[in-house]
């Protein structure tokens, strides 16, 4: 005749049983397979669609242009702004090199 368990003891063991079960839920969920014979193709796209996308993120095409950038003369500009709120504001400037600072040397006697 099998031993049998005190009842104290099955009392303890029934909370166990779902916890295992929640467990084995875990492990194979997600990456792993749930039976040998089983296929997780939901989870290959994703892995596969991460894949792709870091990769995409890792490397990427450098190529570098010199371009050959000459310097005009100075030319002058002309910026007006005109609004019925306030009065008529014009600057006039001369324009300046690609590679100087953004100063631009206002005109005197306009």
């Amino acid at each position: 005749m099998a031993a049998k368990i005190p009842i104290l003891l099955r009392l303890l063991m029934i909370p166990i049983i779902p916890i295992k079960r929640l467990l084995s839920k875990l492990l194979y969920f997600g990456l792993f397979q749930a039976l040998p014979g089983t296929l997780n193709f939901k989870c290959m796209r994703i892995l596969s669609g991460i894949l792709v996308v870091s990769l995409l993120l890792f490397f990427s095409c450098k190529k570098i242009i010199n371009v050959d950038l000459k310097n005009a003369p100075p030319v002058l500009v002309i910026e007006g702004m005109i609004t019925n709120t306030s009065p008529a504001r014009v600057l006039i400037s001369k324009s300046v090199a690609f590679s100087a600072d953004n100063v631009f040397p206002p005109v005197t006697d306009a």
